[in-house]
């Protein structure tokens, strides 16, 4: 497992830009593009292309005034999950009702105490083992 390697073998032949795992191939095609300068996704509403799908999904949500991510603190809701979690650290910051059962580390957010969980204690959760 290569979690905290700084060895990043699959490079861009074009800049050097490394990635760390073969799985990470797709990023090094996705980083293609800034070289290429390919933009295949396009927006129906307005036509805007896009370098990546989840970069297009987010922009659609301008349109639609979708907001998936809501705030389990106060029930705001953001159209970017980056959104949400700058909402969380400007307005809750004090708040961190999620806490890591091995070391008592605590989150703003169950997603990321499972993320640490997962990749600094290697405990992989399953949905019925979700912490509340």
């Amino acid at each position: 497992m290569r979690v905290h390697s700084v060895e990043k073998p699959y490079t861009c032949e074009l800049c050097g830009k490394g990635f760390k795992q073969r799985s990470n191939m797709i990023n090094l095609q996705n980083h293609m593009r800034v070289h290429t300068g390919e933009r295949p996704y396009r927006c129906h509403f307005c036509g805007k292309c896009f370098k990546l799908k989840g970069h297009m999904t987010e922009h659609i949500r301008t349109h639609t005034g979708e907001k998936p991510f809501s705030c389990h603190i106060c029930d705001k809701s953001f159209n970017r999950g980056s959104t949400l979690r700058k909402h969380v650290l400007a307005k809750h910051k004090e708040e961190r009702p999620y806490k890591c059962g091995d070391c008592e580390e605590l989150f703003t957010e169950r997603l990321l105490m499972k993320r640490h969980m997962r990749k600094v204690h290697g405990v992989k959760l399953s949905t019925s083992q979700s912490p509340a």
